[in-house]
């Protein structure tokens, strides 16, 4: 057998990392997203439930993967 080293350089080794913590987060978003519609549950046990320690992170990351705050997404549900 053979065995073969594979080297990155730094930034392909940050753009690889970043890539996916992306998916992570898009992951987390959408069943936050399920949730706010499908649930009367608080906003902040649904970040707590989908994997964020800090609902203010979690408010922050919804609405730069959505493009509205969570508050905000569940009103449009009820609408």
């Amino acid at each position: 057998m053979f065995c073969y080293t594979i080297t990155l350089a730094p930034i392909s080794f940050l753009h690889i990392v970043t890539s996916i913590w992306k998916y992570i987060n898009g992951i987390r978003i959408a069943k936050a997203e399920e949730l706010l519609i499908g649930t009367d549950m608080p906003i902040t046990d649904i970040a707590y439930m989908c994997g964020f320690s800090y609902s203010n992170y979690f408010a922050r990351k919804f609405k730069q993967i959505t493009g509205e705050n969570p508050r905000d997404e569940r009103k449009k549900a009820l609408v």
